[in-house]
């Protein structure tokens, strides 16, 4: 169904369980994954990316590099924003699971902020108040059979999400450099080198050059410093994806709850075997 019809049917005073079944059968759970996706594709299959570009927008670029950089950029700092959706829409399972579109809509940042941080800590059960095993399966796995439940690869995925949840809290406990992204663009973009220098007149030899980026961070205001941070775009693409199977998860699970015509079979990755390290950076 497109949602101008379904809008049509249902008029535009919700009620509550209109409100929700709009939002888990038309919501883009897959938006941000097929933009860095795009993103990725140009960044690593084309031989010039200045022959996609120029000619269609009527700005002239020159510089591949700096392009290319800005790429690899906005692929890393989206995994903040698909960490940010899928823990918001976790969170409003959780706080409001009768009403999850107006908790979206209508939740503080500082609250917010501070659930991670609990997250971080202590695991998803400090938001629930219950354990954290209950908890990844009350969010992710709510309307799955029982026989799939009780399967040891199932518990073997509900303990692996349970320590994924505290390491993507960890992510974003402190984002300044995400928020030097995001408000005003104030960080600068390129490349970091690693170079050997022998003596100072010497030009040293390069043996390492990786994306990266210099941003203030002003945590002390009266001694703000200068941060420089490499990154690894393709570790910050496979969060997005990460970020975007679980948040598939809680959707399509919620489907099924809102109408019992659909199959409960769900095609999901096998969360028991991922490498955490492909993920995450400090890992």
């Amino acid at each position: 169904m497109k949602l101008l019809d379904f809008l049509n049917r249902i008029g535009t005073k919700m009620t509550v369980n209109n409100r929700d079944e709009t939002l888990f059968t038309f919501y883009q759970h897959d938006f941000i994954m097929k933009k860095v996706a795009v993103l990725k594709g140009i960044v690593d299959n084309h031989n010039s990316v200045l022959d996609i570009i120029q000619g269609n927008s009527g700005v002239e670029f020159t510089d591949e590099e700096a392009l290319i950089a800005g790429l690899k950029a906005e692929i890393h700092f989206s995994k903040y924003h698909a960490l940010e959706t899928m823990f918001s829409i976790a969170f409003a399972l959780l706080k409001q699971p009768n009403d999850v579109w107006l908790w979206l809509s209508t939740y503080s940042f500082s609250i917010f902020n501070k659930m991670i941080s609990d997250v971080a800590k202590s695991g998803i059960s400090s938001v629930s108040g219950k354990n954290d095993f209950e908890t990844v399966q009350s969010i992710f796995f709510k309307n799955c059979p029982t026989d799939f439940l009780e399967q040891e690869r199932t518990k073997k995925a509900i303990h692996k999400i349970s320590a994924i949840m505290i390491l993507c809290a960890k992510e974003l406990t402190y984002k300044n450099e995400y928020n030097s992204y995001k408000h005003g663009l104030r960080i600068i973009n390129g490349s970091l080198r690693l170079k050997t220098v022998y003596d100072y007149n010497s030009e040293g030899k390069i043996i390492s050059e990786v994306p990266g980026f210099v941003y203030l961070d002003t945590r002390d205001k009266e001694n703000a410093i200068l941060v420089t941070k490499p990154y690894s775009y393709e570790k910050s693409y496979n969060m997005v994806r990460l970020c975007w199977h679980l948040t598939s998860l809680m959707i399509e699970q919620r489907k099924i709850e809102s109408n019992r015509n659909i199959d409960s079979g769900i095609e999901t990755i096998d969360f028991s075997k991922i490498i955490l390290g492909n993920y995450f950076e400090n890992i």
